[in-house]
């Protein structure tokens, strides 16, 4: 099952300024209930997708928050996300902008998008969730 704090919505833009998932391309743009099946299948003991294992490793920075009306947060960071799979590795570049509301003394994740540097370029298939 999906974790309780687990985004809402996760797009992944295939340009660098879409403004809105649902009418324009996205690489990947997954709501709460794929989120669930996407986090099933990658723990399901016949995932073959991931074989052999993924290994990934992610660094983070430049994390600025901006705190909007109503306690909503949006932070953004920018990362560099490698893995390695077989004798394949492949190095991903972007900005992460997660979207949190308070929920008591705590914050729920609203949406978590993905801005990839190269969000245009070819691409193969993307088994690691960013």
């Amino acid at each position: 099952m999906a974790d309780a704090h687990a985004p809402t919505s996760e797009p992944i833009p295939a340009t660098l300024d879409q403004e809105d998932p649902l009418s324009e391309v996205s690489i990947a743009y997954e709501d709460r209930q794929l989120i669930d099946v996407r986090v099933r299948r990658l723990r399901h003991p016949e995932n073959y997708a991931d074989q052999p294992t993924v290994r990934t490793r992610r660094v983070l920075g430049n994390v600025m928050i901006v705190l909007l009306e109503n306690g909503v947060v949006v932070a953004r960071s920018n990362f560099t996300l490698a893995d390695l799979q077989g004798d394949e590795q492949r190095v991903f570049l972007g900005e992460y902008v997660h979207t949190l509301r308070p929920v008591g003394d705590d914050y729920e994740i609203v949406q978590k998008r993905v801005n990839l540097l190269n969000c245009d370029a070819p691409m193969g298939g993307i088994v690691v969730p960013f």
